[in-house]
C-alpha cells in the first residue's frame, strides 16, 4: 500500500474536518446500532475537535489512498500553566513533570486508522510523521484501559504509562501514555 501523508494546521481545518469527522464516524461511531446515538457521538466528537482544535500550533497528519483518507492523528501542545492536564492523573506527578511552558508536551488527542489500513503500519507512519514535526520534548495521549492490546502497542513504539485518569466523570480510567520526542 502506498500510503501518502499531509500535514495540516489551524488555518486548514475548514479543508479537513469533513475528513476527521468521516473518518470518526467510520471508526468509533460506526459500532453503534442506533443512528440517533451515532449521530450524537459524531456530533461529541465534533465539539471536541472544536475545542482542540482551537490552539494556534494544532496540527493533524492525515494518510491517504489513491485520495481516500485512511486514517490520521491530531493534536495540540499543552498551553503554558496548563499543568491542570496532569492534575488528576494517579499517582500524580511530580510538581517538575507536570510544568508546562507552552512548548513542552504536545497532547495527540486522536490517532484512528480506518479498518482496512490496520496492521498495515499505516498508524505507526501517520502517529511517527507527526511526531517527526513537533518541537516540544515529550507526547503524551490517553489509552482506554480496557484497551490493553493499544497500551502494549503504544509501550512499543517508546511510550511509558506513567498512571491513570479518568478525563470524564462517566467516563472509564485511561491509562496515560507519555513519549520523550528527544530520544531517537
Amino acid at each position: 500500500m502506498s500510503v501518502e501523508l499531509r500535514h495540516y494546521r489551524k488555518g486548514d481545518l475548514p479543508q479537513v474536518r469533513g475528513i476527521l469527522l468521516d473518518v470518526y464516524a467510520e471508526v468509533y461511531a460506526a459500532g453503534v446500532e442506533a443512528a440517533g446515538v451515532r449521530e450524537a457521538d459524531v456530533r461529541g466528537y465534533a465539539e471536541r475537535l472544536a475545542e482542540q482544535s482551537a490552539h494556534p500550533a494544532w496540527e493533524a497528519v492525515v494518510g491517504y489512498e489513491e485520495g481516500e483518507p485512511v486514517g490520521f492523528a491530531q493534536g495540540s501542545p499543552l498551553p503554558a500553566g496548563g499543568d491542570d492536564h496532569w492534575f488528576t492523573v494517579r499517582p500524580r506527578p511530580d510538581t517538575e513533570f507536570c510544568r508546562e511552558t507552552g512548548f513542552r508536551t504536545f497532547a495527540l488527542f486522536d490517532l484512528m486508522v480506518r479498518e482496512r489500513w490496520r496492521k498495515t503500519d499505516t498508524a505507526w507512519r501517520i502517529h511517527d510523521n507527526l511526531m517527526a514535526s513537533r518541537l516540544e520534548e515529550r507526547m503524551s495521549f490517553l489509552v482506554d484501559t480496557d484497551q490493553q492490546g493499544v497500551q502494549r502497542l503504544s509501550e512499543d513504539w517508546g511510550y511509558q504509562c506513567i498512571g491513570v485518569k479518568r478525563p470524564w466523570p462517566d467516563g472509564s480510567d485511561y491509562a496515560v501514555m507519555v513519549r520523550d520526542l528527544r530520544q531517537p
